[in-house]
């Protein structure tokens, strides 16, 4: 028995037997080109028809065998039953792959998406809208979306369809979910839709804990416990007020000034002149020092009270107490009771002058040359002006101060401008 083989390979039918039964080896002919899963154009397999297969569907073969060419030549067209069943087989399949999602809050700067655990979880607010961003490959075969609490996604809470995405494209989906608390994990669930019609996909379980929700909110974590931060946000908004007033009230007294109280003022302000002295020679550190401590503590300030509230809130309330208790009542204070103020804080100032040393030292040393020394320097002109108004304001011996002024003019009078003018008419020669 000898086997008859196409081009590409495939058995046709025992040559014998053709002979002897020609119609078998006309069946046979054509189950062996339905059949046949390597074709000539090199394609894996092919579907076809079997009911709408004829003679003339049959390509003629290279054979020696004779009574096959004739038996193809002379059989009329004869269609096979329908009993025989259409064979469809799936050659490529895009198998869905999840890479990551991401949770966004639908405006920004709402408290909706409240982060991350350690483990990668996503953490949100119950029944708010968020938008949920899966990342992957061939997200466009996705048909469905669902989360469910448990380990089976037949039991979703709610499932999003496809014509409900916000956003789908081969690398992306978006949809708008919202989540209902609850104390367990929210996993997610996805659903391809099928290479045809025959069979339905089910839906499958993403078992990550990176690609699930939860809505069970942590308790918040603080930099310190609450009544410590409080305490610390309270006495910075001491120190807040301290630099702010002894910047007006220091800076204001110049070493000259602290040089005459010390000298001729009554026996407290001598005192405080004299503690206040030392530290004001050095000007421009002193300035640094202050400004550096009053922005540092003014940051700290901002810092605690956005982590003790969040959002607006946190803005109003250190701003408000920044302004009033850093900034209105200290200087206004200082002002009037500077000397008083910067003598009983003295040791305050030394501690922040020595710890703020190495960037406000270099600082006041620039500015020292590029500004020159702090210098003032009273003429007699500026003096005698002092003595008027002193003299306006002087509730003890007034003509001594004008007999002082009048010594301080001396220099820029004529004996025209102290002589009295006499009417020589009057007298009889």
């Amino acid at each position: 028995m000898r086997n008859l083989r196409r081009q590409n390979g495939a058995v046709l039918a025992p040559t014998t037997l053709s002979a002897a039964f020609p119609f078998t080896s006309y069946i046979l002919l054509l189950l062996s080109v339905n059949f046949v899963f390597s074709l000539p154009n090199g394609d894996n397999f092919y579907k076809t028809n079997l009911t709408d297969t004829t003679i003339e569907n049959i390509p003629n073969f290279n054979t020696k065998n004779d009574n096959v060419s004739l038996h193809q030549k002379q059989l009329p067209h004869i269609q096979l039953p329908s009993t025989v069943v259409k064979q469809e087989f799936v050659t490529k399949d895009k198998k869905t792959l999840l890479s990551g999602i991401r949770i966004e809050p639908m405006k920004s700067g709402e408290p909706d998406f409240i982060g991350y655990t350690d483990k990668g979880l996503s953490i949100v607010a119950p029944d708010t809208e968020v938008r949920v961003v899966l990342f992957g490959t061939f997200l466009d075969e996705i048909v469905l979306v669902g989360f469910t609490l448990s380990q089976n996604c037949s039991e979703t809470v709610l499932n999003i369809v496809q014509e409900d995405f916000s956003i789908q494209t081969d690398r992306r989906i978006v949809i708008i979910y919202k989540f209902s608390e609850s104390k367990s994990v929210y996993k997610l669930c996805l659903k391809q839709k099928a290479a045809d019609d025959v069979f339905d996909l089910p839906f499958y379980l993403v078992d990550d804990l990176r690609c699930s929700v939860s809505t069970d909110m942590p308790p918040r974590q603080y930099y310190f416990p609450m009544f410590v931060q409080i305490s610390i946000v309270a006495a910075l908004l001491v120190l807040s007020g301290l630099f702010s007033g002894l910047n007006l009230g220091l800076m204001s007294l110049t070493p000259q000034e602290l040089t005459l109280i010390s000298n001729s003022g009554s026996s407290k302000e001598r005192k405080y002149a004299q503690m206040i002295l030392p530290v004001r020679k050095s000007g421009n550190q002193l300035l640094c020092s202050l400004l550096i401590g009053n922005v540092c503590v003014n940051s700290a300030i901002s810092i605690l009270f956005d982590d003790l509230t969040s959002g607006y809130v946190a803005l109003a309330i250190s701003s408000a107490g920044i302004v009033v208790f850093g900034e209105i009542f200290p200087q206004a204070l200082c002002v009037k009771k500077g000397l008083a103020v910067g003598a009983h804080t003295i040791w305050v100032t030394r501690f922040f002058m020595v710890l703020t040393f190495p960037l406000a030292y270099p600082i006041s040393k620039v500015l020292d040359h590029l500004l020159g020394d702090e210098v003032v320097s009273y003429d007699r002109k500026r003096l005698m002006e002092l003595i008027k108004l002193s003299t306006k304001n002087a509730i003890g011996p007034a003509e001594e101060l004008k007999i002082a002024i009048g010594a301080f003019e001396m220099g820029d009078k004529t004996v025209k401008d102290v002589m009295t003018k006499i009417d020589v008419s009057d007298f009889k020669i």
